[in-house]
């Protein structure tokens, strides 16, 4: 279905010569299909796709602290802290930073800031409620960073309404840093919240850019 496609090109992990035909195939049986009716299969389909595409850190050497690393850490780090109900919001709403870390240092890539976020919450043994959570991810530094198009400065990037991927395709793009995030924190916070809430509740809207209020 073409929104189960949608879905699989915005997830990560799934970028550039990644997206072969043996893993869509695999990503689509093991659990967006399953999905559109059991939204609550996400996660466990999610972790099952982490380790079919593990194979991809051995072939090319990567490391655990790598960039491309970082979304396997977060998927199997989420279960620990007993927070594996969170893993498909986390996941949509990386996706909507996706491209991003290509005008960032490494250290302030959306993934590895969410990442090293949870392996503080393992360091410390800390009980994490949904709310600590939330107040925390709309805290990361990423979450500063606008764009624009350079031709058209008045043309912003909206994370609320689009992946950073596919604004950036626009045009030629300038990132800069805001002292005010975009949305703002609190926003950012009830919305995360909410899309939290209704996945809880079976609600397929999940599935579609969560973000976005009209």
């Amino acid at each position: 279905a073409p929104e189960s496609i949608s879905l699989v090109s915005r997830l990560p992990w799934i970028r550039g010569d990644e997206r072969d035909s043996r893993k869509i195939r695999f990503l689509q049986t093991g659990f967006i299909h399953q999905s559109a009716h059991d939204p609550g299969v996400l996660f466990t389909a999610c972790y099952e796709a982490t380790l079919f595409l593990k194979v991809d850190i051995i072939v090319h050497a990567r490391h655990s602290t790598d960039v491309q690393h970082a979304i396997y850490a977060i998927v199997r780090n989420l279960p620990i802290l007993k927070l594996h109900t969170w893993c498909s919001v986390l996941l949509l709403w990386l996706a909507q930073y996706e491209g991003l870390e290509d005008y960032l240092d490494p250290d302030e890539s959306p993934a590895i800031a969410v990442r090293d976020l949870l392996a503080r919450y393992i360091a410390t043994g800390e009980h994490v409620f949904p709310k600590k959570l939330v107040t925390d991810l709309s805290s990361l530094e990423f979450v500063h960073y606008r764009a624009a198009l350079t031709t058209d400065s008045r043309t912003e990037w909206d994370p609320r309404l689009e992946p950073f991927v596919e604004f950036a395709q626009r045009g030629d793009v300038t990132v800069w840093r805001s002292e005010v995030p975009l949305p703002a924190s609190c926003d950012m916070q009830a919305s995360l919240l909410s899309s939290y809430m209704h996945q809880q509740a079976g609600d397929r809207h999940l599935y579609l850019p969560f973000l976005s209020h009209k």
